[in-house]
C-alpha cells in the first residue's frame, strides 16, 4: 500500500496504474474487474487546437457511463488508437497524489503526458478507489490484478491537447 500511496517518477510494471494503463492498451474488455457494478466513469477530450485532430479522439467523449460493463462496453468503442502507451514498454513520467478519505475510500488523481496519434496529450485521471476488503462479499472472489487491493467506485479521465 505505502508504494501505491507515494509520488512516482516513473510507473513501474508492478504499480496498479500501469496495469491498467498497459490492459487498456491491450484488452479493455479485461478492465470490467477494475470497476465496482456500481461504479461511474466519464471520459472528455479538451482541445484548444486550431488544427483538426485525428477522428479517433471522438468516442472519447463519453458522458457519465454507469455500471462496470457499460464502462467497459464505453471503453471499448474508443478507437484502438488510443492507448496511452503507444509502442513503448517503459515507464511513463507521472504523477500520483492518494488521499486517504474518512470513510477508507481513497481519492487518487494521476497526471502524465503521452503522445496519441502524434498529438501531445496531457492525461489526467481522478478515481475513489474502496478495499477489497471494505466490500461485503468481494475480498474471496478472484479479481485480475489491476488496481489490487482495491476497485474503482468512480473513474475520470481527461485528455488535453
Amino acid at each position: 500500500m505505502e508504494r501505491f500511496a507515494l509520488s512516482l517518477q516513473h510507473f513501474r510494471t508492478s504499480d496498479p496504474p500501469f496495469r491498467y494503463i498497459k490492459t487498456f492498451g491491450k484488452d479493455r474488455q479485461a478492465l470490467e474487474s477494475a470497476y465496482l457494478p456500481e461504479a461511474t466513469f466519464s471520459c472528455r477530450f479538451i482541445t484548444d487546437s486550431p488544427q483538426p485532430l485525428p477522428g479517433s479522439f471522438v468516442k472519447c467523449n463519453t458522458g457519465i457511463l454507469w455500471g462496470s460493463s457499460s464502462i467497459v462496453q464505453g471503453l471499448s468503442s474508443f478507437s484502438d488508437k488510443i492507448t496511452f502507451i503507444p509502442g513503448a514498454e517503459f515507464g511513463l513520467d507521472v504523477t500520483i497524489d492518494i488521499l486517504q478519505l474518512p470513510d477508507k475510500d481513497y481519492f487518487a488523481a494521476i497526471s502524465f503526458n503521452t503522445i496519441i496519434e502524434r498529438v501531445d496529450v496531457s492525461v489526467d485521471m481522478a478515481l475513489l478507489l474502496r478495499e477489497n476488503a471494505m466490500i461485503p462479499g468481494k475480498q474471496d472472489r478472484p479479481r485480475v490484478p489491476l488496481w489490487t487491493p482495491f476497485v474503482a467506485v468512480s473513474h475520470q479521465i481527461i485528455l488535453r491537447s
